[in-house]
């Protein structure tokens, strides 16, 4: 596919792109990403952090599906994707990072961790039905 954007508009998406990245507004980026025909490593890469944003700081079951049902990823790469969120959130835990913190969460009205937020929206594949 041949890109749209030329001469000084493919500088100025450029400029976007890295100001995109830098704001960590990943599904921008992304969308940036494909329209300049950046290497699919690229695209998958920013791809990825748009998901695990929406998961690890967003905390959006609906927004994270959403999302990989946009790009294409298998049922496979959630598992591996919300697997190694999981990893990082455990080693990371008591340094004050964003995931390990216990958030409330309004379907099942408790306080939840990453690891038991994940369980409750994405367990056995049920965001696949949705």
């Amino acid at each position: 596919m041949k890109s749209a954007i030329s001469g000084n508009e493919k500088g100025d998406s450029s400029d976007a792109l890295t100001e995109a990245i830098e704001l960590r507004n990943f599904v921008r980026a992304e969308g940036l990403a494909r329209s300049l025909n950046r290497p699919q490593a690229e695209i998958r890469d920013l791809q990825e952090k748009a998901f695990r944003q929406f998961v690890v700081e967003l905390r959006n079951p609906h927004g994270a599906i959403a999302l990989a049902k946009e790009f294409n990823f298998t049922g496979e790469d959630v598992d591996r994707l919300l697997r190694r969120i999981a990893e990082e959130s455990r080693e990371e835990e008591g340094e004050g990072n964003e995931g390990s913190r216990r958030r409330f969460d309004m379907k099942t009205k408790r306080y939840l961790d990453l690891e038991e937020w994940i369980r409750e929206y994405f367990k056995s594949g049920k965001w696949q039905k949705s």
